[in-house]
């Protein structure tokens, strides 16, 4: 073969290869993929929709013709200050210059919430998204405001133990406006009360179970569930005392350093929480509980108190609590500060509420964190 021919074929090759690489490469869907997850970030970050408010983000592998590729879903909650009705005139460029489409680029407005959607395919394969919840604020029967929730801002559930006695505290109770979940003994005289008297108040309410503890000097409260008793008459103590106590979300133990322990009593109980959706608080007077283990194993809603707000009934020791809680909060993303019905407790998280607000605290129920780490186990599981 002449020279001009061998050059010929060997400039063919070359250009074959080099075509195939473009193609395989550049033109590939993962590349043009790549480009343009970093334009949509690069849109979000700069109208401040940063990873802050991302609530769940999902991947999985798809085989296309073009190659492998990962596609990718993402879900943002944002507050109303963000001009959401704009988003869709920001990213009708966003798949220039690559071989991909933009399938859907919407914004919707509804009752409650708002919704931005950016989808964005190759053929008819769908593989990037984006969106954005809007929340507006929701109106309780009272009138009253109930704030947006960040799904990212440090949160801490206060929950008060102990009421039923008496009634002393609620004028300086109703003086606190933050979400707060009361934990109410039951068959006490003001056990149904206490529900009634804070109607329309942004409170929730859970029974304060009596459970056998190991210092057997301690007075146990009235119809106190104990570790030796039979199947039934745990059953029927709790269901007495669930019913002595009106709209609840969830049990907390009272004592129950010795039943927390007792995988069997446990099982009894969550399964009845079971039949009537409720959580369980464990108020983690042992190191050796089995709360967790058996909440898991039965499949019910689950939350632990991370800190003891006043085991001393001192201003001093309480604010430093707090603080453990507030700090808690910021490290792990939430804590739950259990501390009980009294004065000086009141007036110290009353004291302390402008300075939670000011380092970014957002107030919830119990149930409200429950339901967070319910999320975040399941798309943890995905």
């Amino acid at each position: 073969m002449k020279k001009n021919a061998w050059i010929a074929v060997i400039g063919a090759v070359l250009f074959l290869g080099g075509w195939w690489v473009k193609e395989a490469y550049f033109f590939s869907p993962a590349t043009h993929l790549k480009r343009v997850d970093a334009k949509v970030n690069q849109i979000l970050n700069k109208n401040k929709v940063t990873e802050r408010f991302l609530l769940r983000e999902k991947s999985e592998e798809k085989i296309l013709r073009g190659g492998r590729v990962q596609t990718l879903e993402r879900q943002y909650v944002v507050g109303g200050e963000f001009p959401l009705n704009q988003f869709p005139s920001l990213f009708t460029s966003v798949a220039q210059k690559t071989k991909l489409r933009v399938v859907k680029n919407s914004w919707t407005k509804g009752l409650t919430q708002n919704e931005f959607e950016l989808v964005i395919g190759w053929r008819e394969n769908p593989l990037y998204s984006v969106k954005i919840v809007q929340r507006s604020s929701i109106k309780t029967s009272a009138g009253k405001e109930v704030p947006r929730v960040d799904p990212h801002a440090p949160k801490i559930a206060f929950v008060l133990d102990d009421w039923g006695y008496n009634l002393n505290n609620l004028p300086v109770l109703n003086e606190i406006e933050i979400p707060m979940t009361l934990a109410i003994l039951p068959h006490l005289r003001f056990s149904s009360k206490i529900p009634a008297s804070l109607a329309g108040r942004n409170y929730e309410f859970i029974l304060h179970m009596p459970m056998e503890a190991h210092n057997g000097k301690i007075r146990p409260e009235a119809k106190t569930l104990y570790t030796d008793m039979q199947e039934g008459e745990i059953q029927r103590t709790l269901n007495e005392a669930l019913a002595s106590v009106p709209q609840l979300k969830g049990i907390s133990n009272h004592m129950g350093s010795k039943a927390t322990e007792d995988s069997r009593l446990l099982k009894v109980v969550m399964e009845e929480l079971q039949k009537k959706n409720l959580y369980f608080l464990d108020s983690l007077v042992t190191p050796h509980s089995v709360v967790e283990q058996v909440s898991q194993q039965v499949g019910i809603p689950f939350a632990k108190r991370d800190i003891f707000l006043d085991n001393e009934l001192r201003e001093e020791y309480i604010e430093a609590q707090i603080q453990k809680t507030i700090q808690q909060a910021k490290e792990y993303g939430s804590a739950i500060g259990i501390g009980h019905d009294r004065a000086v407790t009141l007036k110290v998280i009353q004291k302390m509420i402008p300075q939670m607000k000011a380092e970014g605290i957002q107030f919830v129920h119990v149930s409200q964190l429950v339901k967070d780490r319910e999320l975040t186990a399941s798309a943890a599981s995905r």
